[in-house]
């Protein structure tokens, strides 16, 4: 006889089983080992649902990763959120309407958490990928998913992620489903409130669709969540069921993309939006008000959008058919025909074996990914481009909201110890998540390929940067070494505030990302292939940079200096020298002695940037503005001088 589970012994790789089952009350689950999901957070299976002797019903049951579930343990904000969803789930159990979908169970099991809802049909971005419809068609079927949108705002629950691809289709009709990110306005504390009380810096949602203004600019980040960041998606969703671009245009990497929403696309009726032929002209003053930067010039929710749309449907054309829409890669990769055999032929280091290329083409092919380039090695570890399978990516079945190209490093697990995965998942990561400033982000994903044996570190990719090593070649002033020196101080503080050393502190791990819509330039580190909890890697971490600002002073700069200025900028770069000379241990200067070094040295410089130190402002962004743009003139707009001529 078939042994049956209670809900409380269910394991999560059951549902990897066929013909097993379990209970819940009344209700009796049997396995199917079919699995139809795998985002970013989880994977779905289905199976079918008994009550008696009533038909069996095919249900979808989720359960969470394993990656996921181990930064619970350290990450007090990821846990707080995890901690909101579910009791937010239990709001959504008693509610039924025939545009959302329902939640039949949410409960923890054995070693994870299991969420089951109702099978339905494919998402609507899919459908609108194999069908060719009218725009009346179009528009009907999100309006009616916005009917359920509409229930939810009432219930004081914004959705957070409206998306062609969390709107799925029942017969005729479609539902909004995925609450992963859902926030309910009744269950925040009153410090929580706000977006960036709740978020604390976090950026959740899809990037090319269901982040606004709000989750970027700190002015607008102060303000109460409310339904019109859902709006926002609506402006987003609209649009894209008529383009296969996006509304923001072609955009290179994911930081090109944040930093024009958080500039707005339309500002006070003033739109940037390059419309495509065939979105509907009826369309763009809706899209446009729904996409408007500050929320309050918005439509207040999804009843104010649904009213505008039902007068517009009168409007659109039954007849005219529009072909299928194809989302397709906002920087213009369509097809990947690399083989392993050309990339191991074309790989850049020559250590690098075709076996690993294999093995890493079959790692990140389960996580959707198509490798697109090797790029050596860091620290021992192979390190690739890889990009989103476009074909996943049209259809809405590619298993992360985030379709832009990534780093990836390859870590080697075979002969190392289970505590090594779980340090990197259950405390490094947590880490990394906490003191992420803002969206120039190193790390973005740590995933555990188990079949693999890798452990795969996803970075953003960074289009056309300039390298720390670049710098060399241009005569920087003082104000941009010490304004660098601290900003790199203060991104490298907030990891040793955490007991993580970076462990890779050089000018080839210092990236720039240039931005010519408004000519600034914004450094940040890459290769965190190795972080350190040793207080000895800190220690490193120090004298490293303190020798790479060294090395980026020129005397004449300083020779041009008042006396005065001159005998205080020369003890800085003393101290500086010092530092990086250094004997190794733990013992010895902190960063904080750095970035209160660059800021003293700053503050002779420029006396302005002293009022805000002496008053307590916000010294990182004083710095940001001293270097900002003429960083970017250097790096990005300068002919690179010519080499010597070569006398031999």
């Amino acid at each position: 006889m078939q042994k049956v589970l209670e809900l409380s012994q269910l394991r999560a790789n059951i549902l990897r089983q066929p013909e097993l089952h379990f209970t819940d009350g009344e209700y009796t689950y049997v396995t199917s080992g079919k699995r139809i999901g795998h985002g970013g957070m989880g994977s779905a299976y289905l199976v079918t649902r008994w009550k008696g002797d009533e038909p069996g019903q095919v249900v979808v049951a989720k359960t969470f990763r394993e990656e996921f579930l181990l930064t619970l343990r350290d990450d007090d904000i990821a846990r707080r959120h995890f901690d909101h969803y579910d009791k937010l789930l239990e709001q959504l159990q008693p509610l039924h309407h025939e545009n959302v979908l329902p939640v039949l169970l949410s409960r923890p099991i054995a070693d994870n958490f299991i969420l089951v809802t109702p099978l339905a049909g494919s998402s609507l971005m899919a459908v609108l990928a194999g069908q060719s419809m009218s725009a009346r068609e179009r528009v009907w079927l999100l309006c009616d998913a916005l009917r359920g949108l509409e229930v939810l705002h009432g219930r004081g629950i914004v959705h957070r992620d409206f998306t062609l691809q969390n709107i799925l289709t029942i017969g005729d009709r479609t539902v909004v489903f995925d609450f992963d990110i859902s926030v309910s306005l009744s269950l925040l504390g009153t410090d929580q409130r706000t977006y960036n009380g709740y978020y604390q810096g976090r950026i959740l949602g899809a990037p090319e669709f269901s982040i606004a203004p709000e989750l970027l600019d700190d002015v607008l980040g102060d303000q109460p969540i409310s339904p019109a960041i859902d709006v926002y998606s609506v402006g987003t969703a609209l649009y894209a069921l008529f383009s296969e671009e996006s509304v923001y245009g072609s955009v290179p990497d994911l930081a090109t993309l944040l930093v024009r929403i958080a500039m707005g696309i339309v500002h006070r009726r003033e739109s940037r939006i390059r419309y495509q032929p065939s979105v509907p002209k009826v369309l763009w003053p809706i899209i446009e008000t729904c996409l408007e930067r500050e929320p309050e010039r918005r439509y207040a929710n999804a009843t104010q959008v649904l009213q505008a749309l039902e007068v517009a449907l009168e409007r659109l054309s039954e007849d005219e058919s529009h072909g299928p829409t194809r989302k397709t890669l906002g920087y213009g990769v369509t097809q990947i025909t690399s083989s392993p055999e050309q990339l191991f032929e074309a790989r850049s280091d020559p250590s690098i074996t075709l076996d690993e290329i294999k093995r890493m083409e079959q790692s990140v092919g389960r996580y959707g990914y198509f490798i697109a380039e090797g790029l050596g090695k860091v620290k021992g570890n192979p390190i690739y481009l890889v990009v989103p399978d476009p074909e996943l990516v049209a259809d809405g079945r590619f298993p992360d909201e985030n379709h832009y190209r990534k780093i990836v490093t390859a870590i080697d697990l075979r002969g190392r110890p289970r505590a090594f995965v779980d340090t990197w998942l259950g405390k490094i990561f947590p880490i990394l998540r906490q003191v992420r400033h803002g969206y120039m982000t190193a790390l973005y994903k740590v995933a555990h390929d188990e079949e693999s044996q890798l452990l795969l570190l996803f970075s953003e990719y960074v289009s056309d940067p300039r390298f720390g090593t670049d710098l060399l070649e241009h005569e920087l002033n003082l104000e941009e070494v010490f304004g660098l020196g601290l900003l790199v101080a203060l991104s490298i503080a907030r990891l040793h505030n955490q007991g993580l050393a970076h462990n890779n502190v050089d000018a080839r791990s210092l990236v720039f990302k240039g931005f010519p819509d408004n000519g600034r330039v914004v450094p940040l580190f890459l290769g965190l292939v190795a972080p350190s909890l040793d207080p000895e890697a800190r220690g490193d971490d120090v004298r490293r940079l303190a020798a790479l600002l060294v090395g980026l002073i020129h005397q004449g700069r300083i020779d041009a200096l008042r006396p005065d200025l001159r005998v205080l900028v020369e003890r800085a770069r003393t101290d500086l020298t010092d530092i990086s000379a250094a004997t190794g241990g733990a013992a010895g200067p902190t960063i904080h002695v750095l970035v209160h070094l660059c800021a003293r040295a700053l503050g002779a410089i420029d006396p302005n940037f002293e009022l805000v130190r002496k008053h307590g402002g916000d010294v990182s962004a004083f710095a940001d503005l001293m270097i900002r743009h003429s960083l970017y003139n250097k790096l990005f707009m300068q002919k690179k001088p010519d080499p010597p001529p070569n006398d031999d």
